[in-house]
Order: structure tokens, then C-alpha cells, then sequence
């Protein structure tokens, strides 16, 4: 028996192909994958590098070391993450304030690497952005992690 897969729009579950299910998905799963590497410390690995914490974050004693500030794209794509929350008006004027000073933060970069912001917030591949911007896929991953750092130290008052 063949499995039946399904998405949920305007609160009706429609059926559709596996394709279309894991498309639909993707950016979803995508960003509780950010959300979760967010709330990881990352400590030395020995090398002169640094590595995401692997142990148990009740018990560590780094407290979120260096954790690279989650950004909430999939907002600004209209995604339907954003329906599993209850609306707090207190939280959400947080955010909107954070939105803003993020993207007042991005304006600042160099155009190609607001470029590879814009991109990665709409969900492109490493793959996709390397293409557009002429540097390999490795390179991106590199200037993605430094952009972060960057935009992290440009917003730690928002802590």
C-alpha cells in the first residue's frame, strides 16, 4: 500500500506526491534544523576552530558560548511555521524590532554578501548561492559563517 502524503492549506489537508510533500516541507524542516543548532554552544575543537556542543545542554557548563543568532526567514516567506504560535503582542514587537535591525544590520555588507543573506533567507542551497555570486560551494559556506558572526556581534543587545 502505497503511503498517502498530505499538506495543510487554508486548515484543509490536501493530498499530494511525496515530491510536492517534502517541497512544501523542505524550508520548514530547514529552519527547526537552525533553530535547534542555534540553541547549541559551540566550543573549541581543538584545532584553533571552534565545533558545535554535542552534550547535554542542562549540564553544560558554556552557556550558549558563541551561538549564532537564529535567523527567522521563513517569516518573511510566508511560511506556515509561523501558524503553530500563539501570537504574544509583547514577543511579536520584539521580533518585528529584531526583523528590523537585522535587515538594517544586512544593509551595511558589501552587496555580494547581502546578496548571499537575501538568498539563504529564501531557503537557496549553498549550491544555488555559489552559483550566483561565483564562488564555490565551500566559499559560501566559509563567508555565510563569517556574515553570521558579524551579524551576531551587530546584534547581541537583542539577547
Amino acid at each position: 500500500m502505497k503511503k498517502q502524503f498530505y499538506v495543510t492549506i487554508e486548515g484543509q489537508q490536501v493530498p499530494v506526491t511525496e515530491e510536492v510533500y517534502r517541497a512544501y516541507n523542505q524550508p520548514v524542516w530547514a529552519e527547526e534544523k537552525r533553530q535547534e543548532r542555534s540553541k547549541r554552544c559551540q566550543i573549541s575543537n581543538g584545532k584553533g576552530g571552534v565545533k558545535r556542543c554535542e552534550g547535554n545542554c542542562s549540564k553544560c557548563s558554556h552557556g550558549r558560548n558563541g551561538s549564532i543568532l537564529s535567523l527567522d526567514c521563513l517569516e518573511e516567506n510566508g511560511s506556515h511555521l509561523a501558524d503553530t504560535k500563539v501570537a504574544d503582542p509583547q514577543q511579536l514587537f520584539e521580533d518585528r524590532l529584531l526583523t528590523e535591525a537585522l535587515w538594517a544590520a544586512v544593509t551595511d555588507l558589501e552587496p555580494e554578501n547581502q546578496m548571499i543573506i537575501q538568498l539563504f533567507c529564501k531557503g537557496a542551497t549553498e549550491r544555488d548561492i555559489s552559483k550566483a555570486v561565483g564562488l564555490s560551494q565551500k566559499g559560501v559556506n566559509k563567508r555565510k559563517s563569517k556574515l553570521f558572526a558579524i551579524l551576531y556581534s551587530k546584534l547581541k543587545d537583542f539577547e
